[in-house]
């Protein structure tokens, strides 16, 4: 949630990212962990290469199906 929420900043330009050094220097670990990379490159529209953990988009009702509502 931290990494989103960081990201924000730069994407709304609510200040310089010098401003909060403690919280760069965090999203920069988060940012590169593999999930984190993994998630990033799926949110840019990218087909990254991955465990296999993921088999992609899960329709609601599927899920629904399986565990119930």
């Amino acid at each position: 949630m931290l990494i989103g929420v960081a990201r924000w900043l730069d994407f709304h330009g609510v200040a310089e990212p010098e401003r909060w050094p403690k919280l760069m220097a965090v999203r920069r670990r988060i940012e590169a962990e593999p999930a984190v990379i993994y998630a990033t490159a799926i949110e840019n529209g990218e087909h990254p290469a991955g465990s296999g953990a993921n088999l992609g988009p899960v329709a609601l009702a599927e899920v629904i199906e399986r565990f119930g509502a």
